[in-house]
């Protein structure tokens, strides 16, 4: 499996020295030869089975939506409260914008979506959806959705394989064609959980950093990452940028927002010793405590979710686990550790942070 591996990697090297000396016909050419050993990759692995066993994320209601609403009336019986006459219900998801998809599908791939229902008087209501259309390098999103070429997502990874494989191919193809893709942290908006706090929005995910968006009743404005003025990137440990939360918390008396949140990026595993980070942000949107928190590696598949009561912070630490060395042996990403049981980390919410 490693010889398979460094010669793709050569490859990949060697791809590149070609894109400089060949024409654009050649380019082509190859990009199309690299296409097919894809699909190929793709039959053998068993793509097409796994989106099609039962159950799956390719029917129903796992489709996603393809079109775009504006301000549509909604039928409805009776009357609403006037204390919501006025007010947006808005829910994010992930909804992929190029169906069906080339590679194993799973219902956390996709775009973020919003939806939103708007309580226009005591007797109407009023829907609308939009993607998050980041304005991001080499997206275009017009082109979206014309052909699904090779492209890669999270059941890919959580299903083993061959998909080192078919990761390579994609990379190979990205140095044909001298795209250059963001980091993990940049890649979209979360899909996860919108986050009002400090007269920001945020769409939010564990993966990506926060994504501010402006909202109305009938449209979303993307922003772009933020980073709360620098204090999420430029990291001493792993990747450059940090992740944010899928589900922050906040705090109704203080207006504090905490998340938690790990970076499993390329990387992530700094000396081996892979970090929990912990933050609170005041009501205002200062981020003025950040602590950096040494976790067993391999890590917990997800730190999803985290407790706030009137005195601590606590975490859960699942036996649900993540090691991307298994993937080397064809196994899947995340596994079961039954001898590793759940546990939770309890921190003071006067503590203060030792490390910066």
């Amino acid at each position: 499996m490693k010889t398979l591996l460094y010669s793709s990697v050569v490859l990949v090297v060697v791809v590149a020295v070609l894109r400089n000396q060949f024409s654009k016909q050649f380019v082509n050419m190859a990009d199309l030869v690299l296409d097919q050993i894809y699909f190929g990759l793709c039959k053998l692995d068993g793509v097409q089975e796994f989106n099609q066993r039962s159950p799956n994320y390719m029917e129903g209601n796992w489709i996603p939506v393809h079109k775009e609403l504006k301000v549509v009336g909604v039928p409805g019986k009776g009357n609403l409260p006037q204390e919501l006459v006025g007010t947006t219900y808005a829910r994010i998801g992930p909804n992929l914008k190029c169906w069906p998809p080339t590679n194993k599908h799973h219902a956390f791939n996709g775009e973020a979506m919003i939806h939103t229902i708007h309580m226009d008087t005591n007797s109407s209501i009023k829907y609308s959806n939009n993607w998050i259309r980041e304005n991001l390098p080499n997206k275009r999103w017009d082109d979206i959705g014309k052909e699904c070429g090779p492209t890669f997502g999270f059941a890919d990874l959580n299903d083993g394989g061959l998909v080192l494989f078919r990761y390579l191919v994609l990379k190979m193809k990205s140095k044909l064609k001298g795209i250059v893709h963001p980091p993990q942290e940049r890649i979209q908006a979360g899909s996860t959980a919108i986050v009002h706090h400090a007269e920001k929005i945020f769409a939010c995910s564990e993966l990506f950093l926060p994504f501010e968006i402006k909202m109305s009743s009938d449209s979303v404005n993307p922003i772009g990452f933020y980073d709360y003025h620098g204090k999420l990137t430029n990291r001493k440990n792993g990747p450059v940028d940090g992740t944010f939360s899928a589900h922050p918390v906040i705090d109704e008396k203080t207006g504090d927002l905490y998340y938690a949140s790990t970076n499993q990026a390329a990387g992530s595993v700094a000396g081996g010793q892979p970090f929990l980070d912990l933050g609170v942000v005041d009501k205002t949107g200062v981020l003025y405590k950040l602590f950096h928190i040494p976790i067993r590696n391999p890590t917990s598949a997800f730190y999803h979710d985290i407790m706030l009561t009137e005195n601590y912070v606590i975490i859960p630490e699942t036996s649900l686990k993540k090691d991307v060395t298994r993937l080397n042996s064809y196994k899947t990403l995340t596994f079961y550790n039954e001898t590793e049981p759940m546990r939770f980390g309890i921190i003071g919410r006067d503590a203060r942070p030792q490390m910066k």
